[in-house]
């Protein structure tokens, strides 16, 4: 059970917050489920095996996901019995927490939960497998101070860094001290930049505010405009830049499982808090 707890912690770094996203449950597995009961599951809760498995299941996964994310999680299974849960079998799976940092991103809630009635992992040496479809829902909420905190981390600085250009010490191109936040329920960004071409050498101020929207299943920025005082510049030439700077940008691996696929659904700014809703699908597969 160990290993098989440990390994799902992977499975388990979803983001989310208030109001979950609908997910087409047709894909949940079908009952009855391989799970047993009878005199097994009544022994199980009579011993309390149940109880004290299910909570060590819980404890290594807060453990492990301390590790991974560097962030205290909450985390509940919903077991079938003792056994069951040895096998990787179990009725549901919630992690939650408030106030982390991930991976340089300050979230201020994050909530996932499993979706189906029945899910089940199985481990091949160091891997681990759904041996069944696994569905999740999660929601993130970002607040305009989180986002003032991830860009004053420095987390985008390298980003910036790597776009800089020079040749023999002279700089062609140079982008730095990049700041962020929600002003008026729209993404506000600003930073300096200072190049011969574009600011005839002098460092210039560019600030501009967009829309966040979902597109193709991800978060990207839309109508992008200059705010008052910005220095004039074509903002098509600022959209490399702006999208480099996207916090919500993000690859995912989970657990080598071909077909494994992460949808945002929804994204809304609200009393100039972040609201993301969406979904994880993990198809079934077999060894």
């Amino acid at each position: 059970m160990k290993k098989f707890i440990l390994a799902f912690a992977v499975l388990c770094l979803i983001f989310s917050g208030k109001s979950f996203a609908a997910i087409d449950t047709s894909l949940c597995p079908r009952p009855p489920y391989a799970v047993s009961s009878g005199f097994p599951l009544f022994l199980s809760n009579a011993t309390g095996m149940n109880f004290l498995l299910t909570k060590i299941g819980e404890i290594t996964l807060e453990n492990q996901l301390k590790k991974e994310l560097g962030a205290k999680f909450d985390v509940q299974i919903y077991a079938y019995g003792a056994k069951n849960l040895i096998d990787g079998k179990f009725k549901k799976i919630t992690a939650s927490a408030k106030n982390v940092t991930i991976d340089g991103v300050h979230i201020s809630s994050i909530n996932s939960e499993s979706v189906c009635d029945y899910n089940h992992f199985v481990t091949k040496g160091d891997d681990v497998y759904a041996a069944e479809n696994f569905l999740s829902k999660f929601d993130v909420t970002l607040t305009s101070d989180d986002i003032k905190q991830t860009f004053a981390a420095g987390k985008f600085a390298k980003t910036l860094d790597s776009m800089s250009v020079k040749v023999n010490n002279f700089i062609v191109f140079k982008v730095f001290d990049a700041q962020a936040a929600i002003v008026n329920n729209r993404f506000d960004l600003s930073m300096k930049m200072v190049s011969p071409i574009i600011t005839g050498g002098k460092t210039k101020t560019i600030s501009v505010n967009m829309g966040l929207a979902v597109l193709d299943g991800k978060i990207q920025f839309t109508d992008v405009q200059l705010n008052q005082g910005s220095a004039r510049m074509n903002i098509n030439a600022l959209l490399p830049i702006i999208n480099k700077l996207n916090p919500f940008m993000y690859e995912t691996t989970m657990l080598k499982t071909k077909g494994s696929i992460v949808r945002v659904s929804d994204i809304n700014i609200v009393n100039n808090n972040i609201n993301i809703t969406g979904s994880v699908f993990i198809p079934k597969t077999s060894l």
